[in-house]
């Protein structure tokens, strides 16, 4: 970033930051517009996954436990605090919203944690945030054993497991089909489209039941909100191919931002008018993860080797924050 871009960002005020789930812990990225600003680490232990908890507040999947993580103002990854929820090891993260009421807890919200040991557990998202701001023991959150699987990716209250999707519900997880399931996506909010599952055999979209919208072996999908809500312009919006990109480098025309993207065969696809089409993927590394901005305005995407890619309506800008085994993003709230 030059000098003049740093202007710019350093005077925007209406920053954005990225968290970035990698090898090397939890990396916090600077964006304002297509500005790809500076970074940091706010965790040093290796991250398996990470998703919004509102008001500057993230929850990472650790090797070690589930860590509440309360980002702060002095620097882009400065942090106010983190806090240990006593889950321990946890491969997979996601918020249920809670469409069923939890009748222990009558909270709707509510966090899944899938450990390492392959239990998944459950704990309302209330217990887990008033944990963070006061001084107690790693095993305050009551988390409650819901079931067991393998969970590879985790979204709302969907998981991605070899033996297909699970639904995590108030007391068990229920399974709801299909098989080989490398990733889940919830559309934000409940709107938009989806549900949507990424497997070795497609890519499906919840109906009721599951409706196959292409052929393929699978890796990712993400969702965002209603489609109108990311238009900016154009054709594209979900990436595809392999070609070297240069820090700082923009390419591709203008772009609007479709609400799902999914990764298959070396190629970023897009969801536009209920058909899938392969878009530009600038980086040299399959990709990792896609977020959308709250406001529609920008479409953040990151790489397995650390690229992490933007676009604000005129193209992806890239850069790379030199941190590998990239695994998940999610954009602060």
């Amino acid at each position: 970033m030059d000098i003049a871009e740093k202007r710019v960002y350093d005077a925007s005020a209406g920053r954005t930051r990225l968290a970035v789930a990698t090898e090397q812990g939890l990396a916090i990225v600077g964006l304002s517009a297509d500005v790809i600003g500076e970074f940091g680490l706010a965790l040093r232990t290796p991250v398996h996954d990470v998703v919004p908890a509102g008001a500057g507040r993230l929850l990472v999947a650790t090797e070690n436990d589930l860590q509440l993580v309360a980002l702060g103002d002095d620097g882009v990854a400065a942090t106010a605090g983190t806090a240990r929820t006593g889950v321990g090891a946890t491969e997979a993260v996601a918020i249920a919203d809670g469409s069923e009421r939890d009748a222990a807890t009558e909270n709707r919200a509510a966090v899944v944690a899938a450990g390492s040991d392959g239990i998944v557990r459950r704990a309302s998202l209330s217990a887990v945030l008033q944990h963070a701001g006061a001084d107690r023991g790693d095993d305050a959150v009551d988390w409650a054993d819901i079931g067991e699987a393998t969970v590879r990716r985790a979204d709302g209250a969907l998981l991605a497991t070899p033996d297909g999707v699970y639904r995590a519900g108030p007391s068990s997880i229920e399974h709801v089909g299909l098989d080989d399931v490398r990733d889940v996506a919830v559309p934000t909010g409940g709107a938009g489209p989806g549900p949507f599952a990424a497997t070795g055999d497609g890519l499906f979209r919840l109906g009721p039941g599951w409706t196959e919208e292409r052929s393929g072996a699978f890796e990712l999908v993400t969702a965002g909100g209603p489609p109108d809500h990311y238009g900016r312009g154009s054709t594209d919006d979900t990436g595809s191919g392999s070609t070297d990109a240069t820090d700082d480098e923009t390419t591709g025309s203008g772009s609007t931002a479709p609400a799902a993207h999914a990764w298959s065969d070396g190629e970023l696809l897009a969801r536009e008018d209920d058909e899938w089409s392969s878009v530009e993927w600038p980086a040299g590394a399959a990709a990792a993860d896609v977020s959308y901005a709250a406001d529609g305005s920008s479409l953040f995407a990151v790489a397995r080797d650390g690229t992490v890619l933007v676009d604000a309506g005129d193209g992806w800008r890239t850069r790379s924050i030199g941190l590998r085994g990239v695994s998940a993003s999610a954009v602060v709230e």
